[in-house]
């Protein structure tokens, strides 16, 4: 039970580390944007996220953008389905190395709409 305790605290850390570089990066203009979509009312929700060019240089199957279109009842809910569909796509179940794991995990942190 405590151990549980110790990972849920961790892997909260950790969301807010990643929030945290994730506002530092699109302060700094550095983030790649990515777009989110959603039909007004309807509850479906489309997100393409699209990995920067030295990240795609390095991780083959970045070469193209991912689309992932979910319905749920909040933006919150679909976007949590995204990054982790998103996270789950880029790194394949390949071991990746730290600047890699970060970039994807920026990038899957990080929609915004256009």
């Amino acid at each position: 039970m405590e151990q549980t305790h110790k990972f849920q605290s961790t892997l909260e850390i950790l969301r807010t580390m990643i929030q945290l570089l994730a506002v530092v990066l699109m302060t700094l203009g550095l983030a790649k944007p990515t777009f989110a979509a959603t039909d007004k009312g309807s509850g479906h929700f489309e997100f393409v996220f699209r990995l920067d060019s030295d990240t795609k240089a390095k991780l083959p199957k970045a070469e193209t953008p991912y689309k992932f279109r979910t319905q749920a009842a909040s933006y919150d809910e679909a976007f949590k389905k995204a990054a982790q569909s998103c996270y789950n796509h880029f790194k394949g179940g390949e071991r990746l190395s730290e600047e890699i794991g970060l970039s994807v995990i920026d990038t899957c942190a990080n929609p915004r709409g256009s």
